[in-house]
């Protein structure tokens, strides 16, 4: 009997593995130069970190603005780090 519990417990514990996904993977630091990188590829535009907003709230998805010199591009990238839009706006006169 003690061996029939001990062999059930075993098996229990094997099999409660952790994995761990993916989107927990990245760092708001990754996800900025993710944004950063896609800006410079699309615009020609190379902006520093500290001219940047990263916003997430709950499971959604990042949402970066990157504010270069004459307008403010919106990036928005799903938590697996795929690229969703980006968005050059106007400032507001």
């Amino acid at each position: 009997m003690k061996k029939l519990i001990f062999l059930i417990m075993l098996l229990f514990i094997s099999c409660t593995a952790v994995t761990v996904p993916k989107t927990s993977v990245y760092t708001k630091d990754q996800i900025l130069e993710i944004g950063i990188n896609e800006v410079k590829r699309v615009y020609g535009l190379d902006i520093d970190k500290e001219n940047t907003a990263i916003f997430k709230s709950g499971y959604g998805e990042w949402k970066i603005v990157l504010y270069s010199p004459t307008n403010p591009i919106f990036v928005l990238i799903n938590e697996d780090g795929s690229i969703k839009s980006v968005e050059m706006k106007d400032y507001i006169q």
